[in-house]
């Protein structure tokens, strides 16, 4: 590129700052955790255990008493809950959000148990 054309661009693209760069204004989406919980159903010797995925955004305000964790729950049947978490980047970084994928879907634990036994 010559310089002619440096010249030509506008100022805030003729920047070679480390923080002002073309890559400042990014935006960056929230943080999150995922992991799964184990749930045990039946009674005595009858039981069975499932994992529950989960992913929670800013987990960091998971206990904040000024907003309490909002709780998405996904569509179904067998529809996982990828495809809300989008509205993570949509809403206050200032609140938790929790997905989570029920049973037989997404990641957790596909079900293809007898109910008679639980």
């Amino acid at each position: 590129m010559s310089t002619d054309c440096l010249n030509k661009l506008p100022s805030r693209l003729n920047t070679a700052h480390h923080r002002d760069g073309l890559f400042a204004n990014i935006r960056r989406g929230p943080r999150y955790r995922e992991d799964f919980v184990n749930v045990t159903r039946g009674l005595n010797n009858n039981t069975v255990s499932f994992n529950l995925h989960y992913r929670i955004y800013n987990p960091s305000h998971l206990h904040s008493s000024d907003s309490p964790p909002l709780l998405v729950v996904h569509g179904g049947p067998s529809l996982p809950s990828d495809y809300l978490y989008p509205l993570a980047h949509q809403l206050p970084k200032t609140r938790s959000i929790i997905f989570y994928d029920q049973l037989g879907c997404g990641k957790s634990t596909n079900c293809n148990h007898d109910d008679e036994k639980l």
